[in-house]
């Protein structure tokens, strides 16, 4: 019986002790405030803005990318183990897709909500043109420039906080028409 079944496990695993960084929040101009150090921040700014502004905690990022198969079933001739599968006759890779996850919060009043962020994040959220982006792993995939899908701003339990959830492709210039001198 005890190979079908494995030994019991204790109710909980066995704990280490936790330290935790206590992050003193600061005050600094205009009303601001830091945040803790983000490994990865993510930075965005529209083409009408000078300067990026930094999602205040940083969001998990889920980069996820697609190959365009075209697939041909062509006659063909030969022994059995020959003729087996598809042409594959074109690929190309398609847009990345981006999935951003995060919380804003106001670190620094528990009974009030982050209005001003949020309300930062809907403007860009609500932007019909491209957002440049500034990402250590956007960097990594070459990607500078996203537009936004969908996004999603959820009941969030707590007075002082905010989740949100992006859905967005890099988008890339191209120049689609090619200027041709004809002599007539």
């Amino acid at each position: 019986m005890q190979r079908i079944v494995p030994p019991p496990l204790p109710p909980y695993p066995v704990s280490r002790p936790v330290t935790a960084r206590q992050h003193e929040s600061a005050e600094l101009e205009h009303g601001q405030h830091s945040y803790p150090e983000q490994f990865w921040p993510l930075r965005i700014k529209l083409a009408s803005e000078s300067e990026f502004w930094q999602i205040p905690v940083e969001p998990l990022i889920t980069l996820s990318g697609e190959n365009t198969i075209i697939r041909r079933n062509v006659a063909k001739s030969g022994t059995l183990t020959d003729t087996r599968g598809t042409v594959k006759e074109r690929w190309s890779r398609d847009d990345y897709r981006i999935q951003i996850t995060g919380l804003l919060y106001n670190q620094n009043d528990d009974n009030v909500y982050p209005r001003e962020d949020v309300g930062k994040l809907r403007g860009y959220c609500e932007a019909r043109e491209v957002i440049d982006v500034e990402c250590e792993l956007f960097e990594i995939f070459g990607i500078r420039h996203i537009v936004i899908e969908s996004y999603e701003i959820p009941f969030t339990k707590g007075e002082n906080r905010q989740e949100y959830s992006i859905t967005a492709y890099s988008d890339y210039s191209f120049k689609l028409l090619i200027d041709t001198e004809e002599n007539v």
